[in-house]
């Protein structure tokens, strides 16, 4: 099995013995766990996002406590909220931003293209309704097209580039909006 890992590390280089397990904390959330992204709350919380390695599975986003690496109870009732994708999709989170909201973008492997996607969750964990209608954004690219990257910037807004390809041997830039 594959599972989740954070650590953290002090300004001086050496890890934070009271952080998990002497510096590291193992997350053991589904059967193929990763972490591709992690940001940090105004009140210092880590928040981590990321999918399952070569399955389709949901995207997790994980809420740690400050300070000691335990998961956060008061994000989603158990510190992990999951946004499913259907088989046999597999999402990728290639962005994370963790201000007054945790927005999530990504792009999924599977489908026509790699479509992106952008996922809102509230402070406590539950799908922020205010964002796409239902807490989710997605992007259909096409066959010849995909999303490769997604940021969100300082307003919460996801931005998303990837490839569109205009024949065999060609291909050109391709922008998707600001959600």
């Amino acid at each position: 099995t594959v599972d989740a890992v954070v650590t953290r590390i002090l300004p001086k280089g050496r890890l934070d013995s009271s952080f998990g397990n002497e510096g590291r904390r193992t997350l053991d959330l589904a059967k193929a766990d990763f972490f591709t992204n992690i940001d940090t709350d105004s009140l210092d919380r880590p928040v981590i996002a990321g999918g399952s390695f070569l399955t389709s599975a949901p995207v997790r986003v994980v809420r740690l406590t400050e300070a000691k690496g335990r998961l956060d109870p008061l994000f989603s009732g158990d510190g992990v909220a999951v946004a499913r994708f259907a088989d046999p999709l597999e999402p990728f989170v290639s962005a994370i931003s963790a201000d007054s909201a945790i927005t999530v973008g990504g792009v999924v492997y599977g489908g026509d293209g790699l479509p992106g996607f952008a996922l809102r969750f509230t402070d406590v964990g539950t799908p922020d309704p205010t964002f796409g209608g239902d807490g989710d954004v997605s992007i259909p690219t096409g066959a010849k097209q995909g999303m490769a990257a997604t940021a969100v910037d300082e307003l919460g807004a996801v931005v998303a580039a990837g490839f569109s390809t205009t024949g065999r041997t060609t291909s050109a830039p391709l922008v998707g909006g600001v959600l």
